[in-house]
């Protein structure tokens, strides 16, 4: 079981290749705290179903950055490539698609704290 104090790296991000060859022109920083372990536990899989799905489209857009989990908050971030999908996508977290999703851990996007960053050129 987890201490409140434990940081347990979940996943380090996706590994795409050339990805080094890229700078991000944002990054997004993410948390989520889950009022029981059940909740927790969906969401770590779902990330992790994702970042799977992330892997088999090769290159993209976006990466997972690292995803972590201390006590019941999982935090993680998002790495962007292309400023107009982030313009386009920073907010996907907010759409049907994404409600659907949430459910399955008893989560809306109003429980998702979201930070986004840009690079300036």
């Amino acid at each position: 079981m987890l201490k409140a104090s434990d940081v347990t790296v979940v996943s380090a991000g996706q590994e795409i290749p050339n990805l080094g060859k890229r700078r991000a022109v944002a990054t997004s920083k993410i948390a989520i705290t889950f009022d029981n372990d059940a909740n927790l536990k969906a969401c770590v899989s779902a990330l992790q179903a994702s970042d799977v799905a992330l892997a088999l489209k090769g290159d993209s857009m976006y990466a997972w950055e690292l995803v972590t989990v201390t006590g019941n908050t999982i935090m993680f971030g998002v790495s962007w490539y292309d400023k107009e999908y982030f313009d386009a996508k920073r907010d996907a977290f907010t759409s049907k698609e994404h409600s659907r999703i949430f459910e399955q851990f008893g989560a809306t996007a109003d429980d998702f704290f979201v930070q986004h960053f840009v690079s300036i050129d």
